[in-house]
């Protein structure tokens, strides 16, 4: 089975639950999976610009494939399900509690 990352960062997935252990590297693939949206207003709460967007479908979809699975951010799984989307799933984070990986990939139903 074949696997493409269509984030725009590299997904990391630790083996074990050592963070210096052994990990799975899904290079992001330059092409990127996203929603078609459309800017409906914006204010500001507490000195912060706030948008408020509508999102829609999934912009150039990939095409199915028997055999491989597409990693995508969770919203995009979430408005487009698929059977061969996954999504990063059990954050790892460094000292900083920064996101530096995950433990496993998710396939939203």
């Amino acid at each position: 089975m074949a696997i493409i990352n269509l984030t725009p960062h590299d997904v990391v997935v630790h083996l074990d639950e050592d963070p210096m252990g052994e990990k799975v590297r899904f290079p992001a693939s330059g092409e990127v999976a996203r929603l078609a949206s459309i800017e409906l207003g914006e204010r500001q709460d507490e000195g912060v610009l706030v948008q408020d967007v509508e999102f829609g479908h999934l912009l150039k979809a990939p095409e199915y494939i028997e055999g491989t699975r597409y990693i995508v951010s969770l919203p995009t799984a979430l408005a487009q399900p698929r059977p061969d989307f996954l999504v990063p799933f059990r954050e790892v984070r460094d000292e900083a509690g920064r996101i530096v990986g995950c433990r496993a990939l998710a396939r939203p139903l």
